[in-house]
């Protein structure tokens, strides 16, 4: 083996865990040897071997520098990866092809493929950890990055296959800030999106809160808000604790969202609270600030009692609440109703 071949075989073991720092010239000499079979050193032969999944991550770092493929991997990938398929390796998740098919995929721009990297570091996985708790102030380099891929469930990296995939309450959010940004939907959010949503309502998932449909036909329907850390029920906690302090604005916010629709903040749904008690206690700030009911808790709160004393039994009987509790309920229609009939 020549002093060059020696140092193509260092070569892919000093980079293999970090593609990223190899050179051209580190990855040309490296995909020249690939699927080449065994290579000797000082008398000793070695199997050089690189992975179906490595060569296509070298090859993405050489396509980089140059702005082409390498020509021994196009020559040699599909010969390795129809051996591999051949063979029945790979699994196959959820009836979604194998990497190696998808691998195979990438090749001839058909069917399901996979993307491929060439950092770690400034990959749209990473991107998405450092703004996913605060999307509101993601650049739109970022987002759109990360809305690039939306729809896969995988990506390569450094000849790895990282799991990763946005869920629709994400993506949803995502996109609302980059409409913020450019005044227009991402592409690929729109074009997924749909589809996903469709699975999920097929399958009847998401949680129903009162008579609002669940929070993915909601999405279908664009008809749920998406806010950001300033919304009034992102703060519902601290302002309920010092309820005492809270300005007329934010008890009328909040007492506008009583058993309403839930607001996308971050990729979590926070669901209008639907709670008669806590409803009340706004209503009396409110009415201490404006010396008036508020016509949302007057409108909405008889139909909340009603709907909670039709299960009374049952809720008695799952002690989620006690006999002194329903008194309360009763207490608080009453007033309710001598207030409507005072005006």
């Amino acid at each position: 083996m020549s002093s060059n071949e020696k140092n193509f075989y260092r070569k892919l073991q000093e980079i293999r865990y970090d593609m990223d720092k190899a050179s051209l010239n580190d990855v040309n000499d490296i995909l020249d040897h690939y699927n080449q079979g065994f290579v000797m050193i000082d008398g000793v032969n070695y199997n050089f071997y690189i992975s179906p999944l490595e060569a296509a991550c070298l090859n993405a770092k050489y396509k980089e520098y140059t702005g082409f493929d390498h020509p021994t991997f196009i020559k040699e990938q599909a010969k390795v990866l129809d051996e591999i398929i051949k063979s029945g390796d790979g699994i196959s998740i959820d009836g979604k092809p194998s990497i190696y098919q998808r691998l195979k995929n990438n090749l001839t721009g058909k069917g399901l493929g996979i993307s491929i990297l060439t950092s770690e570091k400034d990959s749209y996985i990473n991107k998405y950890e450092k703004i996913k708790f605060d999307m509101d102030k993601a650049t739109l380099a970022d987002v759109k990055d990360i809305l690039d891929h939306y729809g896969q469930d995988s990506v390569l990296i450094n000849g790895m296959q990282h799991h990763f995939s946005l869920n629709v309450l994400e993506a949803a959010c995502l996109n609302a800030r980059y409409k913020d940004l450019t005044g227009f939907d991402h592409p690929t959010f729109i074009k997924e999106q749909a589809k996903i949503l469709k699975e999920h309502i097929k399958r009847g998932d998401g949680i129903r809160f009162g008579d609002n449909p669940s929070v993915y036909m909601q999405l279908k329907n664009n008809a749920i808000e998406i806010g950001n850390h300033n919304h009034v029920l992102y703060r519902i906690n601290a302002i309920m604790q010092h309820l005492e302090m809270a300005s007329l604005e934010d008890i009328a916010s909040l007492l506008n969202y009583f058993d309403g629709s839930s607001v996308l903040i971050d990729g979590v749904a926070y669901h209008a609270f639907n709670e008669p008690v806590m409803a009340a206690k706004l209503n009396a700030r409110y009415k201490d600030l404006t010396g008036f009911d508020h016509p949302m808790f007057v409108y909405k709160a008889p139909i909340v009692i009603d709907r909670l004393m039709k299960d009374k039994e049952r809720l008695l009987e799952a002690g989620a609440y006690d006999f002194s509790y329903f008194d309360k309920l009763e207490q608080i229609r009453n007033e309710i109703g001598q207030n409507g009939r005072k005006r």
